[in-house]
């Protein structure tokens, strides 16, 4: 009997899901290295790392199927934000290792790939071609900018309610450093 290959929708669901999972399994991970330290961070990193390579390989993959750069549906564009938040946590985690870090940020990238992956219907999931509007290569330029920016805006917020809930019982001098703030 031959063995059926996968479509390139069942290997784009497969990749999704296994950073899906990957993902899920590096959350208990993340919270775990509050307390256990060192060992449990890096194995959340490192599961993180791996959920961001396939995320990667999705997006190629759905680059390669299309002939587009995957971020014309919102499918598209959530997977990509997941990938963003994920190498945002990464890049983080490499500049300064801080436990709170992946406890913080890897709910992020979890809950946005979860709701492309089941909250959307299987018809924003799709891949479509591109309204003539959007055939341009300002598309790949500009949007991966936009999004990679919002993947970026998304961790620092979550890291700075995270500064303001581990802040909560001190006081806070907020100081100015522009001209004129005294």
């Amino acid at each position: 009997m031959p063995i059926a290959l996968l479509t390139p929708t069942d290997l784009i669901a497969a990749l999704g899901l296994a950073a899906l999972g990957l993902l899920l399994t590096a959350l208990p991970a993340a919270f775990w290295g509050l307390m256990a330290g060192d060992h449990a961070q890096r194995l959340s990193t490192t599961l993180v790392a791996v959920a961001n390579l396939f995320l990667a390989a999705l997006l190629l993959r759905r680059w390669m199927d299309t002939g587009h750069f995957p971020v014309s549906n919102l499918y598209e564009s959530l997977c990509f934000l997941s990938w963003c938040a994920s190498f945002t946590q990464l890049l983080l985690m490499r500049i300064s290792p801080h436990t709170w870090v992946p406890a913080l940020t890897t709910p992020l990238a979890l809950g946005t790939l979860a709701f492309a992956s089941f909250a959307l219907p299987s018809s924003l999931q799709a891949a479509n071609s591109l309204v003539p509007a959007l055939r341009s290569s300002w598309l790949v330029m500009h949007v991966s900018v936009i999004m990679a920016s919002y993947g970026a805006l998304l961790v620092g917020s979550a890291l700075a309610v995270g500064v303001l809930l581990a802040n909560r019982d001190q006081a806070v001098a907020i100081r100015g450093s522009s001209i004129g703030s005294g």
